[in-house]
């Protein structure tokens, strides 16, 4: 099969995937909080439990396919049937784990994510490096998930269940906090290598530089969430008391996190490198609001952990695509000017820029006001420090855009620039429409995260 009919058929697939989910899933969020099915094979536990928070991060993945392959639709001319057998394989994998109602099932999927991920980064990537980035990545998550496997084997050995219902009735009574309180250490270890927080995050501007547009895309939509469901399902949903235990420590954590990233990202030369701290930082701040147990934090970091997947995932195609393309540099010392040759990348920047700082009007302000309120209700010392942080962000969303309309050209590079395409001004609308429809209807939303978030509080 050639690559043309090869790239027609991963569209298509992926859209038909997204279409099937939407007519068919879509019927299932807010009509209640939980719908469960059993299914047995063999001894093997294979429930559904379809969560509302699950839900949108299943509704999330089959949206953010498609922009993926269309991504890299120009860019990747070798082995691209298994560029899209690994696609494909790694969304069934996130599908199936946002709705497995398994404990076990959980572990298995959310380790064996990282295999076509390191493939991706390894066999795709933008030169010899990507092999260090890749081992960087396995490295990193697999020895942070070795916490996880432990915590879990100890909980199978106590409860005798891996059932997530069971779980957490037989949890939701009372039993030795010691050994809850280190379980729950265990695995949120596990966890901190997927947000990632500092200083296990030196996987991640590896891994962004070297992939190529579409696994970055994923990357920073979709799998840096899978530590905000399994922080929501296995630490706050499952232990509630060492929840509140060890939340003092780990908002301290997420708060060095967050200041470390955002400083970082304002020392930034390399476009990609810039989102990847910036993703830290977002991901840092999901973390505050995840642990302050605060209604108000908690909807907003579901909020932001969605509207980082529109306006990251929006970043790395202008950097790694768009601009890219057309520069063949990712360094900010070449983009000098560009906005003038190029007006209506200089307008998807700008709004790609504000969504990311988070402009009232977009969904990213929503859910930052929202941990920033809901934190200085429940400690106002970290709510002085995040507030002063926060501004950072729109410092460091427009120093790219700064360089992009102002300063003085590199040589005559740029007379032959080319303006967007209609095929890359489509992608970035997609991603960024729905930001600016949820920022400013944010009640289309709130709903249904509404029940998850206060059965979450301890």
């Amino acid at each position: 099969m050639s690559i043309n009919n090869l790239r027609n058929f991963g569209l298509m697939a992926s859209v038909l995937v997204c279409m099937l989910y939407l007519l068919l899933g879509l019927q299932i969020i807010g009509a209640q909080s939980k719908l469960a099915y059993i299914l047995q094979f063999g001894n093997i536990d294979l429930s559904f439990n379809l969560s509302n928070t699950g839900q949108l991060l299943l509704v999330l993945t089959v949206l953010v396919w498609p922009i993926a392959i269309l991504a890299s639709w120009n860019n990747l001319l070798h082995s691209y049937s298994t560029y899209i057998a690994l696609l494909f394989a790694l969304e069934a994998v996130l599908v199936y784990l946002f709705i497995t109602d398994n404990i076990v099932v959980f572990y298995i999927l959310f380790e064996l994510s990282l295999l076509p991920l390191y493939l991706l980064v390894g066999q795709y990537g933008a030169s010899t490096e990507r092999l260090r980035a890749s081992k960087l990545l396995w490295t990193y998550t697999l020895l942070g998930s070795l916490c996880l496997l432990v915590a879990i084997v100890w909980l199978l050995s106590i409860f005798g269940s891996s059932n997530f219902t069971s779980l957490n009735l037989v949890l939701s009574q009372q039993y030795d906090t010691s050994t809850l309180n280190i379980v729950w250490l265990l695995i949120a270890i596990g966890i901190a290598n997927k947000v990632p927080t500092v200083p296990l995050h030196i996987w991640l501007p590896k891994a962004h530089v070297q992939a190529n547009v579409s696994t970055s895309i994923i990357l920073a939509a979709i799998i840096l969430k899978l530590s905000t469901y399994a922080t929501l399902v296995l630490l706050l949903n499952f232990m509630p008391s060492a929840s509140a235990y060890w939340a003092a420590i780990w908002l301290t954590i997420g708060l060095i996190s967050y200041m470390h990233a955002s400083i970082a990202t304002l020392s930034q030369i390399d476009s990609k490198v810039l989102a990847a701290y910036s993703s830290v930082a977002h991901m840092s701040l999901i973390t505050i609001g995840l642990h302050s147990n605060n209604y108000y934090c908690i909807v907003g970091a579901i909020l932001l952990a969605l509207a980082h997947a529109s306006s990251s995932a929006a970043l790395f195609a202008l950097f790694g695509q768009v601009l890219y393309d057309r520069l063949h540099n990712r360094l900010f010392w070449y983009m000098r000017s560009i906005a003038a040759y190029a007006p209506s990348l200089r307008i998807m920047l700008l709004l790609t820029m504000l969504a990311n700082s988070g402009l009232p009007g977009s969904i990213n302000w929503i859910a930052e006001f929202s941990i920033l309120a809901g934190t200085a209700y429940t400690n106002l010392f970290v709510a002085i420090i995040l507030s002063t942080t926060i501004f950072t962000s729109a410092l460091y969303s427009f120093w790219p855009y700064s360089f992009a309309t102002a300063g003085i050209a590199v040589g005559n590079k740029f007379t032959y620039l080319f303006d967007l395409t209609k095929l890359e001004a489509s992608m970035l609308i997609y991603l960024l429409i729905p930001n600016i429809i949820f920022g400013i209807n944010v009640w289309l939303i709130e709903p249904i995260v509404l029940t998850d978030a206060i059965s979450l509080l301890y």
